[in-house]
């Protein structure tokens, strides 16, 4: 479970994405940097792909981090067919990421899946 204050924040991230992403009918995937106070200092596009799938590369993931000199990152993506439940596949991009974040000294803070009902946020069910 999570603090009054991060279960806000995961709310308000929740509400951005879902406005930039939720409405797409192919899977997006995007990084939201953070600065050290985890105010947002950009959104960008990482891929998109197919309505159940798009590429996740990690290196294009840490180097737009890295270009945008985050202090931390929300890794997120939408599911078009409006189920928020996380796939094998998204568990093994989030280690991925949060392993690689944890290298360069940029933390994942969360990955959202988005849909235009329901989100899931690994934060919030501990899986981060």
């Amino acid at each position: 479970m999570c603090s009054d204050f991060i279960c806000f924040h995961i709310r308000v991230q929740v509400r951005y994405l879902r406005n930039k992403m939720a409405s797409a009918n192919y899977e997006r995937l995007c990084i939201v940097i953070l600065d050290h106070a985890k105010h947002v200092i950009n959104f960008r596009e990482i891929s998109d792909g197919g309505k159940t799938a798009t590429v996740a590369d990690i290196k294009r993931i840490m180097r737009t981090a890295i270009e945008y000199d985050a202090d931390s990152i929300i890794l997120a993506h939408n599911h078009p067919s409006n189920n928020p439940k996380p796939s094998p596949q998204d568990d093994a991009l989030t280690q991925k990421v949060a392993q690689a974040g944890k290298l360069v000294d940029i933390p994942l803070i969360d990955h959202i899946i988005v849909t235009q009902g329901e989100c899931y946020s690994y934060m919030e069910h501990g899986k981060l």
